[in-house]
């Protein structure tokens, strides 16, 4: 818990001052508690983190620019790097292309049939 004392932040139940690397420390102690393992446990990832889940879950990028505080689209474009998998899962999402076999009528895309078809054996 934090309390503000003298204009600066302090941890309660020390009363230390926090900066940085108390900060780091702090979220290192208690992802090794939480039993995250194989991920570094830091501002630094839970804002990244939590920057990747916003884009995955319908965030725009326009939106998380001023989240972040960014001053250009580029930072964030640098700052979230989207999983090749989650790109190919949009393309499979809004492809025109792809979304052809969606629309009655007309022939399949990569082995998809249209609503409705049914397969004919001769």
């Amino acid at each position: 818990m934090l309390s503000q004392i003298s204009g600066k932040k302090t941890e309660v139940s020390t009363g230390v001052p926090l900066n940085k690397d108390r900060i780091q420390k702090m979220m290192a102690r208690r992802g090794q508690k939480a039993g995250i393992a194989g991920v570094r446990c830091s501002p630094h990832t839970l804002r990244h983190t939590a920057a990747i889940s916003f884009l995955r879950n319908g965030g725009n990028a326009f939106s998380l620019q001023r989240l972040l505080g960014h001053s250009s689209l580029e930072m964030t474009r640098h700052y979230c790097e989207v999983a090749d998998v989650d790109v190919k899962n949009v393309h499979l999402t809004a492809s025109p292309v792809d979304n052809l076999a969606l629309i009655p009528g007309r022939a399949t895309v990569a082995g998809i049939k249209p609503h409705g078809a049914h397969s004919h054996r001769p």
